[in-house]
């Protein structure tokens, strides 16, 4: 029985579309748990924070809130300076009330001058300045002034006993017009404070305000906690001061993100990470991320009970210039050996892309514990740490005799990790870095109170932005005791010594901390941190978009699938082929069967 070839293909190519579109719809299908995992990671990203400079405004104008001129009350003018115009004056035998009454017309300044004044002078004066003149011409008559608004008195010098005494009437003169030149009114003003702290900004704005003769501020200055405000009072060219200054100092301050490593492992391992504590480092540290420290350091090593006994030895560690090291400490030079710790401090600069991962994988194959990664930002200048330890009680007692009280108090051992950061150039970072680490020592004690053995070094130092500073150090020395020997006899009282073996290894521990600073990244125009629901929505709608996706390329497969099979299929046994002659109309064409034999004649035509 002979099958259509037509039919055949038509079953294969409907056979392997609907196995290509059943493959693609089987999309690997995700739990709620790994969609809401993806939804918080998506945020945990969004939620690296920036810094807020280049968008907001500085600090807006203090409000005024009392003024004479809002009170309606008219202000005390100051006193006007004396005229500095310059004139000539040439005068004989002139009668000194003349001579000035003809100085205060050429000025357009009022004058008023006491009966007292009397004298004759004469005056030659060329292109001076009339203050000098009219100054000249009263110490020459033993006369003194004082200014009244725009008003000039001129006076003789009561019991005047010579110059010296002329000169304490015009020093105080002097002070009293000084005086009266500050005695101007009072303002008050609002100022809020945004991005600073009003406390601080208190302090230094009232160093700027104008001092009496006491040299005490004449104004005073006011912080509101709950509005981070400051509440000025003082004269208005202060108020003027202070408005600029606030607009210097209450500017926004750039972030810092400071993502820290802190892992426990070996020596061996530590090479395995590229850095050679101590020593030199290998060639897996690139090229240009070389160590630049120099110079010697001071470190503190104390032991102490928990009841207040305590030790402390300092030694200056560090070999100076050390090329392409930062600096080495080696732990001879701090701890000795009967304490079981030691001190090894390196500060350098690894590739930080791979640091984590180089991390992660080392923790799953149990080379090296990973204590904490913390991540903190803060921002310039400003202190951030970390600490994380244990609260040792200790037992305490006053008293004497029969009559003795006991009390139980706790001491921390804690290790801490203090960075404060400040940006240069938005491309060095300098970082002061302040490391403790506290342990507790339960093979020394005093009176049942064990010690708590203390390291702390700080170090300033300057690294690139995104650049990991490495601090390796604070070791700790371990001795392993390990027995051999041959069983059961190795057990018997006095003379298993002879069949069995010990042998003793010093292992030592590497404490290593992994410090990247990383300048946050301005705020963009319009940017904002995405609740919840729209990132979940936004995963859900790239969820769909993807399946779609596979569905058009796995139909564009099948359809070329389709094609394939139709080319590569082969013929029957008996196919159908159509053949049109030359010039002859397609409609009147027959389709012959043309059989062709499955093999191929042997020795002859076929």
């Amino acid at each position: 029985m002979n099958r259509t070839p037509a039919k055949i293909l038509g079953l294969m190519v409907a056979l392997l579309s609907a196995l290509a579109m059943g493959c693609a719809g089987q999309n690997k299908a995700t739990s709620p748990v790994e969609d809401s995992a993806a939804v918080w990671k998506a945020m945990e990203k969004q939620s690296q924070g920036h810094s807020p400079r280049g968008k907001f405004l500085l600090s807006e104008p203090p409000v005024i809130i009392d003024s004479p001129e809002a009170n309606g009350v008219a202000p005390k003018l100051a006193p006007a300076p004396l005229p500095t115009l310059r004139m000539s004056l040439r005068m004989h035998n002139a009668d000194v009330v003349a001579v000035l009454q003809a100085l205060s017309r050429a000025a357009g300044r009022s004058i008023v001058i006491s009966p007292g004044v009397a004298g004759s002078i004469n005056v030659n004066i060329v292109q001076r300045p009339w203050d000098e003149i009219f100054n000249g011409i009263l110490a020459a008559n033993k006369l003194t002034y004082a200014l009244d608004g725009d008003t000039i008195r001129v006076m003789a010098a009561d019991d005047m006993q010579g110059a010296l005494d002329l000169e304490t009437i015009r020093r105080k003169t002097m002070a009293e017009r000084v005086a009266a030149a500050k005695e101007e009114p009072l303002v008050t003003c609002v100022a809020q404070v945004r991005f600073a702290d009003a406390k601080k900004l208190q302090k230094t704005i009232e160093g700027t305000l104008t001092k009496d003769q006491a040299g005490k501020p004449i104004g005073n200055i006011q912080v509101d906690e709950l509005t981070n405000s400051l509440i000025i009072q003082s004269v208005a060219p202060d108020i003027a001061r202070v408005t600029r200054l606030l607009t210097k100092l209450d500017a926004p301050r750039a972030q810092i993100k400071l993502k820290a490593h802190i892992v426990e492992t070996t020596k061996e391992v530590a090479r395995d990470l590229g850095i050679l504590w101590g020593g030199n480092y290998s060639g897996r540290v690139k090229s240009g991320n070389s160590l630049g420290i120099s110079g010697a350091n001071s470190i503190d090593t104390s032991s102490s009970s928990s009841s207040g006994t305590s030790t402390t030895t300092t030694a200056t560690v560090g070999t100076g210039n050390l090329g392409s090291l930062g600096a080495s400490f080696p732990a001879a030079n701090v701890a000795s050996s009967t304490t079981g710790l030691a001190l090894d401090l390196t500060f350098g600069k690894t590739a930080g892309n791979i640091l984590e991962t180089q991390l992660q994988a080392l923790a799953t194959e149990n080379k090296l514990n990973i204590i904490s990664s913390p991540s903190i930002s803060t921002m310039d200048n400003q202190k951030a740490y970390t600490e994380a330890g244990e609260r040792v009680p200790y037992q305490t007692s006053t008293g004497t005799g029969t009559d003795i009280t006991y009390s139980v108090n706790f001491q921390d051992a804690v290790l801490r990790l203090e960075i404060t950061p400040h940006i240069i150039d938005d491309e060095f970072i300098k970082l002061t870095v302040l490391v403790q680490k506290d342990e507790v020592d339960s093979t020394r004690s005093v009176s049942g109170n064990p010690y708590i053995l203390k390291k702390k070094t700080e170090t300033t130092l300057i690294a690139r932005n995104g650049e990991t500073v490495v601090i390796s150090g604070l070791s700790k020395l371990k001795n392993q005791l390990q027995e051999s020997g041959v069983p059961g006899l190795k057990d018997v009282p006095g003379l298993g010594w002879l069949a069995k073996s010990q042998s003793k290894d010093d292992l030592k521990d590497e404490f290593m901390i992994f410090i990247t600073p990383t300048v946050l990244s301005d705020w963009k125009q319009d940017e904002r941190q995405k609740s919840y629901e729209e990132l979940e929505k936004e995963l859900a709608d790239a969820k769909r978009e993807a399946a779609q996706e596979k569905k058009t390329e796995a139909a564009a497969t099948a359809k070329t699938s389709q094609r394939a099979v139709i080319r590569e299929t082969p013929l029957s046994d008996e196919s159908v082929i159509v053949r049109q002659e030359p010039g002859a109309n397609a409609a009147a064409n027959e389709a012959q069967p043309v059989a062709r034999a499955a093999k191929p004649a042997i020795g002859g035509a076929q």
